[in-house]
């Protein structure tokens, strides 16, 4: 259980990188339905938490900047994010 706004946040934001890292391997275009699914699944958990949702819009404002380096940093590869 996660109690508080931040850290709901936090979880959301970290539980959708665990989420995708299965599909670490995949190119960037194919992985990007993928990570945008998976934010909106995490959204539906708690719709009026609005920390889960800040922090879900800033992983999805990076990663559709910059697809590649967010594939780099899932496979654990040095990246600029």
């Amino acid at each position: 259980a996660v109690r508080g706004a931040p850290a709901i946040g936090v979880a959301a934001a970290m539980g959708l990188a665990a989420a995708m890292r299965p599909f670490a391997a995949e190119p960037a275009a194919t992985l990007w339905p993928r990570v945008a699914a998976g934010a909106e699944l995490l959204r539906a958990t708690r719709p009026t938490a609005v920390n889960l949702g800040w922090a879900l819009d800033r992983m999805l404002r990076i990663a559709d900047r910059a697809p590649e380096d967010i594939v780099a940093a899932l496979r654990g590869e040095a990246t600029a994010i």
